[in-house]
This record gives C-alpha cells, structure tokens and sequence, in this order.
C-alpha cells in the first residue's frame, strides 16, 4: 500500500512538471528572446550602400552582403526601410577577407583546407537624437572551405558567412 502512495505521488509530481513546463512554453512563446529592443521613436532605417574596404577585389561580395542584410531587416518586419529621411541610418563596411591555411596533406605539404574570415564595422545611428546606438569595429565570422573545390567553395564560405553576419548586425542593432 505505501508502494501505490509512492507511485501515485510520484506521477501527481510528474504531472505538476508536465503542467509547469507546459504553461512556461506558452508563455515564452509570445516573446523574443533577443533580449532588447529598437528605441521606441525608430520606426524607419535608411540602409546605406555597403563599401568593401577589405582590398579582396571581389564587389559580387559587397552586393551580397547589402542585399542579405536588407533581406533580413524586412523580414524581422521591426523597421521600414526608406530611401531618404529615416529615423535611423545602417552604415556598414567590409573591414577585411582574410584566408589561412588549416590543413595540409601530411605525405605532400599541399593545401587541404582553408578558413576564410570576413571581418565588418557596423553603426547604426539615431537620426532624429543624432546619436550613435551600436558601433562594432570588429564583427567576424570565419568558415572553411575546401581548396580542391576553389573558387567555388571559397564563393560558398564567403557567402555563408555573409548570411551569419546580416543576422549579427541585426541582434546588435536590436540589443544597442
């Protein structure tokens, strides 16, 4: 009999767990889990044409990183993007493309495996307070890539991290 007492408190504490964890999924759900937000007057934001300071000499890159971050700004839907006289201004450029060796063949000293580091400055300032909110210097992201499959897989690294780097701006833009 203490075993069936055992066994049923036991599955009464169970299913407390199971309601709690139940009703703390639904209430979280509403939320973001950034963790910040956009000051309540920045409502627009002009996006200024990326420049590519990194000497890498490929513009296809530039383009792409504009156009991602454009991409992700409307789809996060916080801000309306305008061409002139916005509440806030994304100034972006690419800092640097740098490429390392990561792996050699050990019998022949070739190349195996590269990373490339794509490092960018971002600001994004408040128009109407005529302050910056968020300025990072040193925002970089790195993938590998395989140097057999070069250009085509350096491109694909490039652009990988490019899509992780239009989210990041965007977190850092929301988080100030």
């Amino acid at each position: 009999m203490n075993n069936g007492k055992m066994h049923a408190s036991g599955f009464s504490a169970g299913l407390f767990s199971f309601a709690v964890f139940t009703l703390c999924m639904i209430c979280t759900s509403c939320y973001s889990f950034r963790g910040g937000s956009l000051p309540e007057h920045i409502k627009t934001i002009q996006i200024k044409a990326v420049t590519d300071n990194s000497g890498y000499g490929n513009p296809l890159y530039r383009d792409n990183l504009y156009n991602k971050i454009t991409e992700v700004i409307r789809r996060d839907n916080s801000l309306r993007i305008e061409d002139e006289n916005a509440d806030s201004r994304l100034t972006i450029a690419i800092s640097s493309i740098r490429e390392d060796v990561v792996t050699t063949s050990a019998s022949s000293q070739i190349e195996k495996e590269r990373k490339i580091t794509v490092t960018l400055t971002m600001e994004f300032f408040d128009n109407i307070n005529r302050k910056t909110i968020v300025r990072n210097s040193n925002l970089s992201i790195n993938q590998l890539f395989l140097v057999s499959g070069t250009p085509t897989t350096r491109d694909e690294a490039v652009q990988k991290c490019i899509e992780i780097l239009a989210d990041e701006v965007l977190n850092a833009m929301i988080e100030g």
